[in-house]
């Protein structure tokens, strides 16, 4: 089932960057989450942290859900109505 949280342009632009693979914890990990659009995919289960296997916070980065990649998906279709 896909979440209902409503996309607002915040929230796409977020989660579009989360897609990419490339937004970093930074170094104090999950703790950093300071973009409010960011903390609301996080709260919504449509994003999560991706911990790498060296354990370097640094190098940890937020993926979508599968639930976050069809959100995003029906988001995108939506405004490009």
């Amino acid at each position: 089932m896909v979440n209902d949280l409503e996309p607002t342009p915040e929230l796409i632009a977020a989660a579009k960057r989360v897609a990419t693979g490339t937004w970093t914890a930074g170094h104090r990990g999950p703790a950093e989450l300071t973009d409010p659009a960011l903390r609301e995919l996080v709260d919504a289960r449509l994003a999560y942290l991706h911990y790498t296997p060296a354990f370097k916070r640094a190098d940890d980065y937020w993926r979508l859900s599968t639930e976050g990649e069809e959100w995003l998906a029906r988001a995108e279709q939506e405004s490009q109505r």
